[in-house]
């Protein structure tokens, strides 16, 4: 209830700095009728998303690096730690209103299987003693660091006029984005990634529950699947990076 308020309040602000520019009614400027409502819509969502993201990135790294202790037992990593439950119940509430909303704007198929197989494994830590809290703080929350200049950079694809306005600024949020996600969704996704699956597995193989088993199992697979989505991304923007030095070096070559 509290990110549909905030979504509505930043959508309404959204609408009236749009309507207060004078801009050439065209696809990237906000035009008029159902075109420039949905990119109202999506504006305002961006906005909504940086302020969530931002709010779990900080959060997340703080627990991350001062809350945990550098060495654990298996038995805290997959029973302890009910204090950080909150992050899950905050990613939850926030994929809750984002997948509508995702749909609404039509965002790509992968971001809606995405927000689904997070709420699956949120779950998790959010409703079961065996929770995994240990993995919160990184997973649903140091790595949202990537998100917020992503949110800065679809802004400025979206809205072209405003990536010629400020060239500087949308060229560092996409280079943030590039090294963000790198070493947070891949260099330090993967050693976190492992030891949850690990875990994860040994519960699974040693309950005595089919329900249990069940639903580990299914947060095993959701994460793999958001793994498998990380690196699907991290081999996209790797060959973005060297699209965009290759025009450059072409550019320098001919000029």
């Amino acid at each position: 209830a509290a990110l549909a308020v905030l979504h509505l309040v930043l959508h309404v602000a959204v609408a009236g700095v749009g309507k207060n520019k004078n801009r050439p009614k065209t696809s990237g400027g906000g035009g008029g009728g159902a075109g420039g409502a949905r990119t109202q819509l999506q504006n305002s969502y961006k906005v909504t998303s940086l302020v969530m993201n931002g709010l779990l990135a900080g959060l997340g790294t703080y627990h991350f690096y001062f809350t945990l202790p550098n060495t654990t037992a298996a038995s805290e990593r997959i029973a302890g730690y009910e204090e950080l439950g909150m992050l899950s119940a905050i990613i939850i509430a926030y994929n809750l209103w984002a997948l509508p909303v995702g749909l609404a704007i039509k965002e790509p198929s992968e971001m809606i299987f995405h927000h689904v197989a997070v709420l699956l494994v949120a779950s998790l830590p959010a409703f079961f003693t065996n929770g995994f809290r240990y993995f919160t703080p990184f997973f649903f929350g140091l790595i949202e660091i990537s998100s917020v200049p992503l949110v800065m950079m679809n802004a400025f694809r979206e809205n072209p006029h405003l990536d010629r306005e400020y060239p500087i600024t949308s060229l560092i949020a996409g280079g943030s984005f590039a090294v963000s996600f790198i070493v947070t969704r891949v260099i330090m996704w993967m050693p976190q990634s492992y030891d949850f699956c690990r875990l994860a597995f040994l519960l699974c193989y040693t309950s005595e529950s089919f329900g249990g088993r069940a639903i580990l199992g299914a947060g095993i697979l959701a994460n793999f699947f958001l793994t498998a989505l990380q690196l699907f991304w991290a081999r996209k923007i790797i060959n973005g990076v060297m699209d965009v030095l290759l025009l450059s070096k072409k550019v320098k070559e001919t000029s």
